[in-house]
């Protein structure tokens, strides 16, 4: 036995050449996640014998073990030939990508975060998973491997939605996890991570708590690093679990929500989704349907067939989940509902649609009023009705998988969320501000900065607010008419990237990290020593959960609550301007590339500040952190600033050029 337990050592170090970096993803989670219909019998055919060359751990939290580190196989457990689950083609394709994949999977079914994996540090299947993942890192390393940890796949949660309690923690304890897992084991806050749950499993009588669904949707929106995924339309083997089938299409579904995210990139066409019904048409007062698409860009329009009209008014509404207890991210008023198609013409929203998201939509009568949706023979869309038939009493989300709305969605993916003609681009400390002229709800305005690349804006100090209050004021052409917010005083406000949608008086920034900077409302405390300018806010009033700059006092005619930029809490439904923050200097722009070729030194100053520039430089403002102008120099030979008579501080240095652009570099003397 001994000498048999020896070869097959030696086997698999033959077959993994040595002392080489490793791409190491880890895969936790429960039941969708080990594969619990996964028969290995349908195991996928491995014609080019990748297997032998992707490192493989895997434990059933309380079951069997792969006892270390072996190469991709099938797991034993569920079937006499055993089970495998999404990670078998994920690694394929990475590996055939280029990376050098090891998959680290700790898996239990039916567990939930409240019960079972529980908090960091509780003693739950999440610590002894950090404890045997870092054996598993261990042995590699000790093997002369360099391990580079690119992911975190979770697929979790419908055991959570067993009880109200459990539901209504979701989203702090899997962001606790989230938090634990990039900072204290990984240590990197930017860790890549894939989110998948079963939305169809919210539909369970005794199940039906959509906070699971609404947290994975909403940490994935608020983290340009995270994507939520769809399991809808993959074959199942029972009312939740996947098929052998399911499995492998998921897994391939999981490396491309991967390499989007790690690229930042997002499929670039267009595309159409129509799904037509399998039920005799009827009468309802309000309809209802989910969607995915196969394609992510700007929504165009979303059109629906009716056979009866409706001559009196009703409401559509566009939300971002797989039901109607979702953010909404548009709503319309239909005038009237005509014989056959009905366009919802949404391109003047700028709503740019997730492939990895579920959506759903519904047009609800106004006065009660019935009307006829059409149906036909074709099943190609899982559809969710929006209200039950049986009792009379309408019940959001319900599923029924035989009824589908005649409908499509018109999908540009090669659109920008944003005119770039109505976009004022500047440059402080390294990044890119571009303050955004159209109009947006916070949600929108959030997913277009996660579109072109950055995040709406992150405050961290007073010298970045006066950096950006200053182009808002004096550069960036705001007519301050168009940007009002229907509850904010009176006042012009832009958007900002805080919020405490998740959980009321809890605001974080949404640049990726969900870090908290402020907890409570008006009387609240700063979290960390982080920065905020607030005015006499945040007051929740009317449910205020977006962060925004002001652009003018409010009230408009008092000024009472707050000063021009300062912090205001406002509707997420207001829409406003907005501004998108970059981790670095673009090279698209000319404002941008010229901070490149600007050479301020020294700096710290003393007496003399020198200047050196590649372009022609027509007018320097020296601005204090009250926003104060300390010297203006117009000339177009300026090559340094007199401090001699400057008190010692920080300021802001406003460099405009021949063509009217400028940037802003932080000034210590």
């Amino acid at each position: 036995m001994k000498a048999l337990i020896c070869i097959i050592f030696i086997n698999l170090s033959i077959s993994l050449s040595a002392q080489t970096p490793i791409d190491l993803f880890i895969w936790a989670g429960q039941s969708n996640a080990q594969g619990r219909k996964g028969d290995a019998s349908g195991y996928p055919v491995d014609a080019n014998n990748l297997d032998n060359n992707i490192r493989f751990d895997w434990t059933v939290a309380n079951g069997s073990n792969s006892g270390g580190w072996v190469t991709m196989q099938a797991q034993t457990g569920f079937f006499p030939t055993g089970h495998f689950g999404p990670e078998v083609t994920f690694s394929r394709k990475l590996k055939q990508a280029g990376y050098n994949p090891a998959i680290f999977k700790y898996t239990q079914g039916a567990t939930s975060i409240f019960q079972h994996w529980l908090n960091p540090g509780k003693g739950g299947l999440y610590d002894s998973m950090v404890t045997k993942l870092k054996k598993a890192i261990t042995t590699l390393e000790n093997q002369g491997h360099t391990v580079n940890i690119r992911g975190f796949i979770w697929i979790q949660g419908e055991s959570d939605s067993n009880s109200n309690a459990s539901a209504n923690a979701y989203f702090n304890n899997l962001s606790m996890l989230i938090n634990d897992i990039r900072t204290n084991v990984v240590k990197n806050t930017k860790l890549p991570i894939i989110l998948g749950v079963d939305e169809q499993f919210f539909n369970i009588p005794d199940h039906e708590r959509h906070q699971i669904l609404n947290a994975h949707q909403r940490i994935a929106l608020n983290d340009a690093n995270i994507k939520f995924t769809s399991m809808y339309g993959y074959q199942k083997a029972d009312i939740t679990h996947l098929t052998p089938q399911g499995l492998i299409s998921h897994g391939e579904d999981l490396f491309n929500s991967y390499q989007l995210l790690v690229s930042g990139q997002n499929p670039q066409e267009n595309c159409t989704l129509t799904s037509l019904g399998n039920h005799d048409s009827f009468e309802r007062r309000s309809w209802g349907q989910s969607f995915t698409t196969d394609c992510s860009g700007m929504l165009s329009a979303i059109t629906f067939e009716a056979i009866s009209a409706h001559n009196t008014p009703a409401t559509f509404t566009l939300y971002n989940s797989a039901d109607c207890s979702g953010d909404i991210l548009a709503t319309q008023t239909l005038s009237s509902i005509e014989i056959g198609n009905n366009i919802v013409n949404l391109a003047d929203e700028g709503l740019y649609l997730d492939s990895e998201h579920t959506y759903y939509f519904d047009i609800v009568s106004n006065n009660n009023t019935t009307w006829r949706i059409d149906f036909s023979n074709i099943d190609n869309v899982y559809g969710v009705l929006r209200c039950t038939s049986n009792d009379g009493v309408e019940t959001c989300g319900r599923t029924f998988l035989n009824y589908d709305m005649d409908f499509s969605v018109e999908i540009n993916g090669n659109s920008q969320c944003v005119d770039l003609a109505n976009v004022y681009s500047f440059t402080y400390d390294n990044r890119t501000y571009q303050i955004v002229k159209e109009k947006k709800t916070w949600a929108n305005a959030a997913y277009c900065a996660v579109h072109q690349g950055g995040t709406l804006a992150r405050i961290n100090d007073s010298v970045e607010q006066a950096a950006l209050f200053n182009e808002l004021q004096n550069n960036a052409g705001i007519v301050l008419a168009n940007t009002i917010a229907s509850n904010g005083g009176g006042a012009s406000y832009v958007w900002i990237g805080g919020n405490d949608i998740a959980s009321e008086g809890s605001w974080i920034w949404n640049d990726g990290t969900n870090t908290q900077f402020w907890s409570g409302g008006i009387n609240g405390t700063t979290v960390g020593g982080l920065y905020t300018n607030w005015g006499k806010e945040p007051d929740n009033a009317g449910n205020q959960d977006g962060l925004s700059i002001a652009l003018t006092q409010w009230p408009i005619n008092s000024g009472s609550l707050g000063s021009a930029g300062q912090w205001n809490d406002l509707k997420v439904s207001d829409k406003l301007y907005f501004v998108i923050e970059y981790t670095a200097i673009l090279g698209n722009n000319e404002a941008e590339s010229k901070s490149k070729d600007v050479t301020i030194y020294p700096n710290p100053v003393n007496d003399i500040l020198f200047i050196d520039s590649k372009h022609t430089i027509n007018e320097l403002n020296l601005i204090n952190l009250q926003g104060q102008t300390i010297k203006n120099i117009k000339s177009s030979s300026i090559t340094k600033i007199d401090f001699s008579d400057i008190n010692r501080g920080v300021y802001l240095l406003i460099i405009k050029f021949e063509n009217g652009n400028s940037i802003a570099k932080k000034i210590i003397k």
